[in-house]
């Protein structure tokens, strides 16, 4: 499949749009996982520590089978208000699940 752009993400309305045939059960667990985890504004150390790794991992591998391309990394937005920079992104080496965070809306 052709890979997504921010053009292409921003022109769907998100309660319509389904990156992966188990966006709900992901946004399900990621809730069960991570209640307190605040998405508007991430904080590095919740990603990147290892108390986070040890709960990220097991987490992303729920989905090995599931989704493609599970565990790739990808570039995150630190804070969602603001674009991509330096000081606002971080490298997310298996939190890639969480993009879809982003774009499902709360239940």
């Amino acid at each position: 499949p052709p890979p997504l752009t921010p053009q292409l993400i921003s022109s769907v309305d998100p309660k319509f749009l389904k990156l992966t045939k188990a966006d709900e059960q992901i946004y399900g667990d990621f809730r069960k996982t991570f209640g307190d985890l605040k998405i508007d504004v991430l904080d590095p150390e919740e990603l990147k520590s290892e108390p986070a790794k040890e709960k990220w991992r097991p987490f992303c591998l729920r989905f090995e089978g599931v989704v493609e391309d599970f565990n790739y990394g990808t570039l995150l937005r630190l804070d969602c208000s603001k674009g991509y920079t330096e000081e606002n992104t971080i490298f997310g080496e298996s939190q890639n699940l969480l993009i879809h965070l982003f774009l499902t809306p709360n239940p």
